[in-house]
């Protein structure tokens, strides 16, 4: 009997996931890795995709066009909690469970980077340790979080995750979900409050939306325009979810006091983006769920999920079935 093969688009995943792998391998799957760090193009899918049976899935795209083309395909796990790059619909189609990964790990290593970004962008760290990389002695005047009100745009376990960090700060917190979670606010002390309520009010906002048409430039010139003065903004959602030039001439004016980026429409991003140059903007390249403890935990999740689908199991993240 052949034996099963895996098609994995995560980079580096032999050295960064070991103990998932292994699990794979002890089922007697054959593995198909992705060699290099950019995911691979629709078209090189639709060429490799033939004899596949599961897919653990990084950046690249599994379309109609892909799954027409893998007629052995029974799963596709997302390594991660984003599933805007599988079409749920299209893969239901062709029989295709879909999942994602929801591991505590994964949101909490989100949750602590926007914190990061957030603190790293209001105290100058950046601008700060430039300079001393230059032998220079220039300060910078900074902000404190502590008694700030602080919004949350998407109170999903990303946006818990980030209510429950910040506890210690004294903050006020502001979350913005059209399906609130009630529970769960009051157990964080969280208010919800509309988007124009929350964008008015808050000295901070984290993005922590997923990325759906609906959600596209969630954040835009007229979102900017209704904010406090000197806001801080953070996006470790996805790129989509804010107009990235407008938030650019937002900072140039200093209607945004400073910001946090680690997604991008395009990414990686165009070198010549204008504010790149602001250095009161902190960016980072798409790597809020990088730490090994949410990569073990994730990789752990999407092999369970995998092993699952192809011994006639529904997986307990599968989202279209």
């Amino acid at each position: 009997m052949d034996k099963k093969k895996i098609l994995v688009g995560v980079s580096n995943y032999k050295k960064n996931c070991p103990k998932a792998r292994q699990m794979l391998l002890d089922k007697g799957y054959e593995l198909i890795e992705l060699d290099r760090e950019d995911p691979y193009t629709k078209e090189e899918l639709m060429q490799i995709s033939g004899d596949i049976d599961g897919v653990i899935a990084g950046m690249e795209p599994w379309c109609e066009e892909v799954f027409q083309t893998a007629p052995k395909l029974k799963v596709v796990a997302r390594f991660g909690v984003g599933f805007d790059t599988v079409d749920l619909d299209a893969a239901k189609k062709h029989g295709v469970i879909a999942c994602n990964v929801r591991s505590f790990m994964l949101s909490n290593s989100v949750a602590e980077y926007a914190l990061t970004l957030m603190l790293t962008a209001m105290k100058n760290i950046i601008p700060m340790d430039k300079v001393m990389h230059e032998n220079k002695w220039d300060r910078f005047t900074g902000s404190q979080l502590y008694g700030k009100t602080v919004g949350i745009m998407g109170f999903g376990a990303i946006g818990q995750c980030f209510a429950r960090t910040i506890q210690g700060f004294n903050v006020k917190i502001l979350a913005y979900d059209p399906f609130p979670n009630e529970k769960a606010a009051k157990e964080l002390n969280v208010t919800f409050a509309s988007k124009e309520e929350l964008l008015k009010q808050c000295d901070c906002i984290t993005l922590h939306i997923p990325n759906t048409p609906e959600n596209y430039h969630f954040i835009d010139k007229a979102e900017l325009d209704i904010m406090k003065d000197g806001v801080v903004i953070v996006n470790t959602a996805r790129g989509p979810a804010w107009n990235l030039d407008a938030v650019y001439e937002a900072v140039k004016s200093g209607k945004v006091g400073a910001a946090g980026v680690d997604v991008y429409e395009q990414e990686p991003p165009e070198k010549d983006m204008p504010i790149l140059q602001c250095p009161n903007v902190v960016f980072q390249p798409h790597s809020s769920s990088e730490t090994w403890e949410s990569k073990e935990a994730v990789s752990m999740d999407c092999a369970q999920c995998v092993i699952d689908a192809l011994e006639g199991r529904i997986p307990k993240t599968a989202l279209n079935v």
